[in-house]
């Protein structure tokens, strides 16, 4: 009986060290856990701000772009204005050198339309120039830019 208690002694303190290890165990796991959990949440902290950062900066030089865009838009639309109105003045004189024909019978119509300069080839119909005007060379071009 004596080696029986003995034993069941040495069983019990057996089951209590188990405990004790799994316990100690547990801990050190959930601690180890935590860890994990706070350095991931460390690093979605960096990406975000890294991200935010970045997205920020791609902002900015899209924001500059369209500056830029618009900035030569302005640009481009004060030349075709400034274009058009020393065309618009020249036909409101009545300047001959936009009625009659040139070089080889055609007129500036021809030439305006020929080369895709559309907005002068209006301003020239809206002015009176002769849209019927028929060149005096024995080839033609065919323009498809134009209609009036």
């Amino acid at each position: 009986q004596y080696q029986n208690e003995e034993k069941e002694q040495q069983l019990a303190e057996l089951r209590d060290a188990h405990k004790s290890a799994i316990s100690e165990l547990k801990k050190t796991h959930e601690r180890q856990l935590q860890q994990l959990k706070d350095s991931l949440e460390g690093v979605k902290e960096t990406a975000v701000a890294l991200v935010k950062d970045e997205l920020a900066s791609v902002k900015k030089e899209l924001a500059l772009e369209k500056e830029r865009t618009n900035e030569n838009a302005r640009f481009f639309a004060r030349e075709v204005k400034s274009i058009s109105d020393k065309a618009r003045r020249k036909l409101d004189n009545r300047s001959s050198h936009f009625l009659k024909k040139v070089k080889d019978g055609y007129t500036v119509l021809h030439y305006a339309a020929y080369n895709g300069h559309l907005e002068v080839a209006k301003l020239l119909i809206q002015s009176g120039v002769n849209v019927n005007a028929q060149a005096e060379a024995s080839y033609y071009y065919y323009c498809d830019t134009f209609s009036p």
